[in-house]
């Protein structure tokens, strides 16, 4: 088996706007480790976040060339602040002889969110850099028997009914109905959740 191969695993990145968000996975699409690396860079100078956008990528480089794993990011048209972290890791990867890959960012937000967060206790943005890594891997997208256990990011959790399957068509076509209803379910879920103050004072009585 060779070095950098998918049948290794990969590292997935996720990339937001105050942190990366990494997830490595074994053969099988398994996450065996992962972590967010901070990269707060408001009110920073310029020189001051391209230090701290060097030391993010060279912390996921390190961790390619220790694990012998292909770097995943998803391929997007970046905005100028996302592209310098994307350059600055394509940059050390190649420095490094480390294969850094992109793959189709379609639906992996939601697909970690709902598959993967849950199960292997991670934050939404670590579940869909495991998303990204799984893609690379051409592991299983398929949607989960129950959507019960969905995180709002808040430490609470959503359901949703099952989208209506089609034989006749692409997994991803369940993926976008549940990516159009989850917007709503989280709507009604923290409109549910929220306390009038009044209410809480009359009940106290």
């Amino acid at each position: 088996m060779s070095f950098f191969s998918k049948d290794l695993g990969a590292i997935g990145v996720d990339i937001n706007a105050d942190h990366l968000a990494i997830a490595e996975t074994d053969r099988f699409g398994n996450t065996i480790k992962h972590k967010s690396i901070p990269l707060v860079t408001y009110g920073k100078k310029s020189d001051q976040t391209l230090a701290i956008i060097g030391d993010a990528a060279a912390e996921i480089v390190e961790w390619s060339v220790r694990t012998k794993k292909t770097i995943i990011l998803e391929k997007l048209d970046f905005t100028a602040s996302y592209s310098s972290i994307i350059g600055s890791i394509k940059s050390r990867g190649y420095r490094f002889a480390v294969k850094v890959e992109e793959v189709n960012p379609a639906f992996t937000s939601v697909i970690g969110r709902v598959k993967f967060a849950s199960r292997y206790g991670l934050t939404i943005h670590e579940a869909a850099a495991l998303a990204i890594a799984r893609r690379f891997q051409e592991a299983s997208e398929r949607v989960p028997r129950r959507l019960d256990k969905i995180p709002d990011g808040k430490c609470g959790h959503v359901t949703l009914p099952l989208p209506v399957r089609n034989q006749g068509k692409h997994v991803w076509s369940q993926w976008r109905q549940i990516r159009k209803k989850l917007p709503v379910a989280l709507a009604a879920h923290f409109r549910a959740t929220k306390v009038d103050p009044l209410s809480r004072r009359k009940s106290a009585h």
